[in-house]
């Protein structure tokens, strides 16, 4: 409710502030020498609940109702979302049908941006409010002085640790939420003006237009994340190591053996694939020779186990490393112990005599992908070939995943909103397949699916989110919430540090290799645009660039050269081709003139398939 108070100066100060000092009927000025007339003294002032705004509400002819512009907890309302309650408040009597019809429209409003539109605006209003009550200004509405004002504090903003400066871009989002805020509840724009269009010109040209954008993460390096992020862990192929050792068909070895090996010099790598390994164990008279053959099934092959381990362990010792050293017999004893019970059917350990589906089983134990990992390969697949921002991860749902009709290979891809799409028009990507299952989308998400229909006890609803949060022992919210931005930049970093790869990578590099990407491999503007949803036109300029950069083209290549390697590249895939077919159909050896025209045909078809 609007209450009078005791009657104050009404005057503007040198910074363009209100003075507030108290004036009394007999006063011609007050304490601080402005003038003080009679219709500054009648003019009723408005005290809201807000800590915000309580010292004054009033700026000319704007005069705002008690608490406008925010929430009951002192928050700012940037979109104006009280406007529900006093709708529906002044109507009378709330019915439970007007009471849905409340929901529904808080429900719509709600809708009309992204969650993360929202956030920001809500971050960088509350960011003005403060400087505001620091400043002792009117934040609502604000003046364009204290909007200027404000900006010139953002230029002089500065990272404690980083010492960079905020980019224009961010700038110019902070002045847009001020700008919306004042918006929703019908006050003048204060965001304008020559003045501070200047002032974002100057800052822009001052620190520089252009952020530093994210390098972009090609198909190789793409397929290594995929890679990375399936791999078992040190300690998995540790164990993986010794329980194949353990059960080794000719020669199995125990604890207390396994533990006198802690060297990499005392295994001596085969040369080839047929010949086996030798490990020497040291006793105390004698030294032992141990050969370790090569096995068909990569699972049991003990020597690519030890390779890997070897490779993992950066080639240094110790071999069965542990947290204070090389693992003592104790230790190796329990390893086995445990996978054996987790087995079940009484085995023990060593046993040279298990047959192989037992053996199979044992070290599945070991290396079955955790939930965590078999989430992030899908989701490093999904996002690269789909040209996803991060943003558009979290909201994706399983109904949003099908088959093309046409063809049950191609996955259709609905992105109901994004970042370029707040009306929620949406966006259809189709994703091919690819020949190494590792990387194709439908066998990642086919994987996942069935982790997900055994964490949940049931198949995913369809309006479940497809990548959800899962804790550090794989556990999930009762009510599935599907990953923020954040969660997936975090996730794609994680796998670019854990494979080596060097340089400016976050979760925006998967969407720019893939535009990369398509540009080298000759798709233009308007196809890779229209999968990825671009809606600036200057923004294909930049992944141009990038392909022309890291492609293999040079401008100064002498055309005489480039024709040389076309002519050696046909005949290299001829000879492979006749190769095959020889090795395919032997008969027909003696027969010259049906090779020579093989031959011919092969020519003719690679020379079809090459651009011209």
């Amino acid at each position: 409710m609007s209450r009078r108070r005791r009657p104050r100066c009404d005057g503007i100060t040198e910074l363009g502030l209100r003075c507030r000092l108290p004036a009394t009927e007999g006063d011609t000025q007050c304490k601080g020498g402005h003038v003080v007339t009679s219709a500054d003294l009648a003019r009723p002032h408005v005290v809201t609940p807000s800590v915000h705004n309580a010292g004054v509400t009033t700026r000319g002819d704007v005069v705002l109702p008690p608490g406008a512009g925010y929430r009951p907890d002192g928050s700012p309302d940037v979109f104006n979302e009280g406007q529900v309650d006093r709708l529906f408040a002044s109507e009378g009597e709330m019915t439970p049908r007007r009471l849905a019809r409340q929901e529904k429209l808080r429900e719509v409003l709600n809708n009309a941006y992204a969650a993360t539109t929202r956030g920001g605006y809500n971050r960088n209003v509350r960011a003005f409010v403060a400087f505001c009550k620091e400043e002792n200004r009117i934040p609502l509405p604000a003046s364009p002085d204290t909007v200027r004002e404000w900006a010139l504090d953002l230029a002089l903003h500065q990272d404690e640790h980083t010492h960079k400066h905020y980019q224009p871009g961010t700038i110019a989002q902070m002045l847009a939420s001020v700008s919306r805020w004042h918006e929703s509840h019908d006050l003048p724009d204060p965001v304008s003006g020559p003045l501070l269009s200047m002032i974002k010109r100057g800052y822009a040209n001052t620190h520089g237009r252009n952020p530093r954008r994210a390098e972009p993460i090609l198909r190789e390096a793409w397929a290594r994340l995929i890679d990375t992020t399936y791999a078992a862990p040190v300690h998995s192929r540790r164990n993986l190591a010794i329980l194949l050792l353990m059960t080794n068909p000719d020669a199995p070895l125990g604890p207390r053996p396994l533990e006198r090996f802690s060297s990499w010099d005392q295994l001596t790598w085969p040369e080839s694939d047929d010949e086996p390994a030798v490990l020497v164990l040291p006793y105390a008279n004698k030294v032992k020779r141990i050969e370790i053959a090569r096995h068909a099934d990569p699972l049991l092959d003990t020597v690519r186990a030890l390779w890997e381990l070897y490779e993992w362990s950066g080639r240094a010792g110790p071999v069965f490393a542990g947290p204070e050293g090389q693992i003592t017999y104790s230790n190796i004893s329990l390893i086995a112990k445990e996978h054996c019970e987790r087995l079940g059917d009484g085995l023990q350990v060593p046993d040279g005599r298990l047959p192989d589906e037992l053996r199979r089983r044992l070290v599945e134990t070991e290396v079955r992908r955790s939930d965590a990992q078999v989430r992030n390969g899908c989701l490093l697949s999904c996002e690269w070939q789909g040209g996803n921002r991060r943003g558009e991860m979290g909201p994706l749902t399983w109904a949003d995943l099908d088959s093309l009709p046409e063809d049950e290979r191609v996955t259709r891809m609905v992105v109901q909103r994004s970042k370029k799409d707040q009306e929620g028009r949406g966006h259809v990507r189709l994703i091919h397949p690819q020949r190494d299952g590792r990387l194709d989308l439908r066998t990642n998400l086919a994987l996942w699916r069935k982790r997900v229909t055994a964490l949940l006890g049931r198949p995913p609803l369809p309006t479940e989110p497809v990548f959800f949060r899962l804790d550090r022992a794989a556990n999930h919210s009762e009510g599935l919430s599907g990953l923020s931005g954040n969660a997936v930049n975090d996730i794609v970093k994680a796998a670019v540090a854990a494979a080596g790869i060097q340089g400016r990578y976050s979760s925006h590099s998967l969407r720019a290799g893939f535009a990369t990407q398509a540009f080298r491999s000759g798709y233009t503007i308007l196809e890779v645009g229209d999968h990825v949803d671009w809606r600036d036109s200057r923004t294909p300029k930049i992944y141009q660039r990038d392909s022309v950069r890291l492609g293999s083209r040079n401008a100064t290549r002498d055309p005489a050269d480039v024709e040389a390697e076309e002519k050696e590249g046909v005949i290299a895939a001829v000879l492979r081709r006749v190769a095959e077919h020889l090795e395919t159909d032997g008969d027909d050896r003696d027969d010259n003139d049906g090779l020579v025209d093989l031959v011919g045909k092969i020519v003719d078809d690679e020379l079809a398939l090459r651009p011209h």
